[in-house]
């Protein structure tokens, strides 16, 4: 999630934040249990059991698809909750170029509850964003500058 982070940022992809709100949203919690004390390693799209049978990869065991501590790799179940703190600060993102100093807007490239308090064109700007998504798909965004101020607001 992070290397989709700091790719979006560079490149301004929105196929990017697709990607991203996918890992996020659906890849990420269907990885653990229920009470995030055990994941899977090696994960299957729709699949509907776990189990010591032969697999389809060769370089994880046979328990890699069944959930744990540590079937495989511990790092999983200790950096996992680095995943949802890390992709707030990219919820709402600077839109223009750092070489040229000229961050004039802002891109919302995830829908999530957030807000961001910057300083856009010499104004300082509060910007809220309300929404239940993905669980609903309605967003709404409030912007607040401090004064009448123009700049670009785009929506992944």
């Amino acid at each position: 999630m992070f290397s989709l982070e700091q790719s979006l940022a560079i490149t301004g992809d929105p196929s990017l934040g697709d990607r991203l709100e996918q890992l996020a949203f659906k890849a990420l919690p269907g990885a653990f249990t229920v009470d995030m004390w055990a994941h899977q390693y090696n994960q299957e799209p729709n699949q509907v059991g776990c189990s010591l049978h032969h697999k389809p990869w060769t370089t994880d065991g046979p328990e890699s698809n069944l959930y744990g501590l540590e079937p495989n790799f511990g790092c999983c179940t200790a950096n996992f909750h680095q995943g949802w703190p890390k992709i707030i600060s990219s919820l709402l993102m600077l839109s223009g170029t750092q070489q040229s100093n000229s961050q004039d807007g802002l891109v919302a490239v995830v829908y999530a509850p957030c807000e961001v308090r910057t300083i856009l064109r010499g104004t300082p700007v509060h910007v809220a964003e309300e929404t239940n998504y993905p669980f609903d798909g309605s967003v709404r965004i409030t912007v607040n500058p401090s004064s009448p101020v123009a700049f670009p607001l785009q929506c992944r």
